[in-house]
């Protein structure tokens, strides 16, 4: 091999060992400045904050949660009467004009009566004559009860005679029978004055309900028959919402 191709050859060589060094010193360039450089550290407690929100609590409560709402309706009354008499008989007093209220209880009408209330007031005194009559009764039978009662142990003794005995124990049983005898008479007085209360009773008619006059049929003056009614009577104690 001549000189010069030596020379080529050495070059050739030369040059690519400083290709190679070349390339390697910049890769220690490039790995040294990425080592230098420090990497970005991540702040959490700045993210966290970041995501807080402010809530700020309540007492709790009780109350009452209202909802209103509307509806297209009517209000009506839920019945209506026809207000009669239970007896017969001529009208003395009608209350309550068309139109007018009437309170639950109030006296509508009252038919002639004079008579059953004169009966009632002599049954009444009947029963009180009757019940006196029991008192005295009740106290004769105990004085002879008392009596036979003390002298028991003389008649044992034999230091009474036994007519005497007969004698009283006659005088309690007369009384024990006339205490029964009054005891009825005032039970039947009683019955007396309860069935002309009723009638009494029947002689007027009262409003079931409070309510408003809606028809008149009745004045003072007419007669009546049991039944007939007198009035009709609409409820308002009570509305019926119909929609």
């Amino acid at each position: 091999m001549s000189v010069k191709a030596k020379a080529k050859v050495v070059a050739k060589v030369v040059l690519v060992f400083a290709i190679v060094g070349g390339v390697l010193f910049g890769a220690m360039k490039v790995r040294e400045k990425l080592a230098g450089e420090k990497k970005p550290s991540t702040n959490w407690g700045a993210m966290v904050r970041a995501r807080v929100a402010t809530v700020r609590l309540l007492p709790a409560t009780v109350g009452t949660f209202v909802r209103k709402e509307t509806y297209p309706g009517e209000l009506a009354t839920p019945q209506t009467v026809d207000v009669a008499m239970k007896m017969g008989g001529r009208l003395t007093q009608v209350n309550g004009l068309l139109g007018e209220s009437v309170e639950r209880g109030a006296l509508i009408a009252e038919i002639e009566n004079a008579e059953l209330r004169s009966q009632m007031r002599e049954a009444e005194a009947s029963t009180a004559v009757q019940k006196a009559a029991l008192a005295r009764a009740e106290v004769d039978l105990t004085q002879w009860e008392r009596e036979l009662e003390r002298k028991i142990p003389l008649f044992k003794k034999e230091l009474l005679p036994l007519q005497e005995r007969e004698t009283l124990e006659a005088r309690r049983d007369q009384a024990k029978a006339q205490v029964d005898l009054v005891t009825a008479q005032v039970a039947q007085a009683q019955a007396r004055s309860a069935v002309l209360r009723i009638q009494l009773d029947a002689t007027r008619v009262h409003a079931p309900w409070t309510g408003k006059v809606a028809r008149r049929l009745l004045y003072v003056g007419a007669v009546v028959a049991p039944g007939s009614p007198i009035l009709t009577l609409v409820e308002t104690d009570t509305l019926v919402a119909r929609f």
